[in-house]
């Protein structure tokens, strides 16, 4: 399993990621005490996917985050939004208090958001855990599908977080066209190459 994820059940504070959207917000509101409540609509959050609040504790530090999506209904829903947290996000453990559309994607997304290509260029120093969500395996269902590395000649990942996770998503459905060839199964030309013919001045 990729390290940036941790295993269900670990004894290892993690910050909440509430996901709501414009059907569920009314309702979800009512539930913030009265201090979160008022720090919402000071902030002026709005249930539109990609809006996010960040929640302050009573003793200055964070006590959770509120990231919009699509409502569920709709025919667009992009399944990759939650790879734009980490860009918003300062060092933490975090995990999902509510599901996103697609857990598996929404975990893998949120990896390749927190990736640095930092070879050439220094970048900043921020680390990220997210505990698994419960449906989704880290081994079977995420590791063997995610490989930030292969990313890594394509620049930052963080600039397009959404956009390298479809990518990963789409490579793994199509079929496979890579791969070591072994030298057993490469066969010679019974041809003779015959050298280019070289260049004359008179």
């Amino acid at each position: 399993m990729h390290p940036i994820f941790l295993p269900r059940g670990r004894s290892v504070a993690t910050v909440p990621v509430t996901f709501v959207n414009a059907a569920t917000w009314r309702e979800l509101r009512e539930t913030l005490d009265s201090r979160a409540r008022a720090f919402v609509d000071a902030a002026g959050f709005e249930p539109k996917a990609g809006r996010h609040c960040l929640l302050p504790s009573a003793q200055g530090g964070l006590a959770g985050i509120l990231f919009a999506l699509e409502r569920p209904d709709e025919p667009n829903k992009d399944l990759f939004w939650p790879g734009a947290l980490p860009a918003l996000l300062p060092t933490g453990a975090y995990r999902f208090a509510t599901p996103p559309h697609d857990a598996r994607l929404a975990a893998i997304a949120f990896a390749l958001g927190a990736y640095r290509f930092a070879r050439y260029r220094k970048q900043d120093d921020k680390e990220f855990r997210l505990e698994l969500p419960g449906n989704v395996d880290g081994e079977a269902q995420i590791s063997a599908r995610f490989d930030p590395f292969a990313l890594s000649v394509r620049g930052s990942a963080a600039a397009l977080p959404a956009a390298r996770a479809r990518e990963a998503i789409i490579a793994e459905r199509r079929p496979a066209t890579t791969g070591f060839t072994s030298l057993a199964s490469v066969h010679t030309a019974a041809t003779p190459i015959v050298p280019a013919p070289t260049k004359r001045t008179l």
